[in-house]
């Protein structure tokens, strides 16, 4: 068997697993607010999926979409943000994902 496979195969640490589902249900059953923008992350359809769509909602009506994905990472639990064109824009540890993008929401 080659190692590829034999990683897809290799279980993961629980504790790490309980850590990601926990992250990833923070950012969907919470809709953000950061200055005047409203962010809700919604959930893929598929729940062994930790991954789904977010919406970005401006108080004056402008809405921009884009994805979003919560994984375990060597060094602990990482989200992403994709823009609605599949670039990715975030690539962060969880603690630190929504404090930037409340910092790019933000600045200028």
């Amino acid at each position: 068997m080659s190692r590829y496979i034999a990683q897809l195969s290799e279980t993961t640490d629980p504790d790490l697993i309980t850590e990601r589902n926990k992250s990833f249900n923070h950012l969907v059953l919470n809709e953000h607010e950061f200055g005047n923008y409203k962010v809700k992350f919604s959930a893929a359809n598929n729940p062994q999926i930790t991954a789904g769509t977010c919406v970005f909602t401006h108080k004056n009506g402008f809405i921009a979409n884009g994805h979003f994905e919560v994984y375990i990472s060597d060094d602990g639990i990482h989200a992403t943000l994709y823009s609605g064109h599949n670039v990715k824009m975030l690539d962060k540890p969880f603690d630190e994902y929504l404090n930037i993008i409340k910092l790019m929401l933000l600045s200028r």
